[in-house]
């Protein structure tokens, strides 16, 4: 095999890593989503929301929230609250650990 095979090679098998990784990640959250009975069970609550502990990854988050967050920024992601349409949780992360938590008032029409 010659020297530009061998890269075809590589970068064919970096692409295929890559994609099962992010499509494992996606199902693990489906899973978790797939285990509420309700569709407002995926945002969070307060007392899941005093759970959260620092080092934690994104998957232990999203385990304890029963849902996806959404990313508001890199690596900084948002759970809206599953009563109040005014609040909502901020989770920051650094190299994939939880670093920093925050609530946030939100204001204005609910997207749910």
């Amino acid at each position: 095999m010659n020297v530009k095979g061998l890269y075809i090679y590589i970068l064919i098998a970096v692409v295929v890593f890559v994609l099962f990784s992010v499509t494992g990640c996606q199902d693990r959250v489906l899973n978790v989503e797939d285990q509420n009975i309700y569709e407002w069970q995926k945002y969070m609550n307060e007392d899941e929301f005093k759970q959260l502990q620092p080092g934690m990854n994104y998957m232990d988050v999203v385990e304890v929230a029963g849902g996806a967050g959404t990313e508001i920024e890199t690596s900084v992601y948002e759970w809206r609250d599953e009563i109040l349409l005014t609040q909502a949780y901020v989770v920051y992360f650094e190299d994939g650990k939880l670093m920093s938590t925050e609530i946030i008032e939100k204001r204005g029409s609910s997207t749910r």
